[in-house]
């Protein structure tokens, strides 16, 4: 990576937060003898109101700063009226108001999540056969089996968790083993951690799976997929 980064030249044409990324990039490569970088980071792409994280082993929350790199430990937090985006690779997360998401194992075929609390969509473009996506909640666990749409639903109060498959199909988990297979247009409120299922009305897409809705097509519609393989940081920004 030192290497690269001699020979290294910036187009002035490239977007100044890109370039800024790719700088702390080549920098993290020529600390390489210091400290391993991470194998795979994620970052926020887009912050509507307050917006506060905690790097691992903080205690306390702080601004995020614009495209600063997210890796595992790292925690994030949406005040009320919040939301977030949080781009990794081909998967997408969209994070609703008042919710707590910690980031997991991130390794090159693994992506692991922790909602704690709150609201999350999941739009998962592209899922090889030994790539493992995963969302674990405090009563269950949540595994992508193809691309498709997820959301979850986390309330503390009830220590419930709603699932709903938009598109594709997961497997969900509980404590001791049990297993439930879920396809798109299915969808359950699990309490406890054994997957006791509650009864719960329909819950067809509200403003906020609307807004993920339109963000989703957004990326898929973008220019920039055309000339950026699927997966490069920062990629979807491009159009703007």
């Amino acid at each position: 990576m030192g290497g690269m980064a001699r020979g290294f030249r910036f187009d002035a044409r490239l977007p100044s937060w890109l370039a800024g990324l790719l700088l702390a990039c080549l920098g993290c490569g020529a600390l390489g003898q210091q400290a391993d970088p991470p194998g795979r980071v994620a970052f926020v792409s887009l912050q509507q109101g307050s917006v506060v994280f905690a790097p691992l082993g903080a205690e306390d929350w702080q601004q995020l700063p614009p495209n600063r790199p997210l890796t595992e430990g790292d925690r994030l937090w949406t005040d009320p009226a919040a939301r977030a985006e949080l781009q990794l690779g081909t998967a997408t997360l969209h994070l609703g108001s008042v919710t707590q998401l910690r980031l997991g194992l991130l390794e090159e075929r693994v992506a692991r999540f922790i909602l704690q609390q709150g609201t999350a969509n999941a739009r998962v473009r592209d899922l090889q056969p030994d790539e493992d996506f995963e969302i674990d909640t405090p009563n269950l666990a949540l595994r992508a089996l193809q691309p498709g749409d997820y959301r979850l639903d986390v309330d503390p109060r009830t220590q419930s968790t709603r699932v709903i498959v938009h598109g594709g199909q997961v497997d969900v988990f509980g404590e001791n083993g049990q297993a439930l297979r879920m396809a798109a247009g299915q969808q359950a409120t699990f309490t406890g951690r054994a997957l006791a299922q509650v009864e719960a009305p329909y819950a067809a897409r509200d403003e906020f799976g609307l807004w993920a809705q339109d963000r989703n097509r957004a990326q898929d519609q973008a220019l920039a997929a055309r000339y950026v393989p699927p997966g490069v940081v920062g990629a979807p920004q491009l159009d703007a």
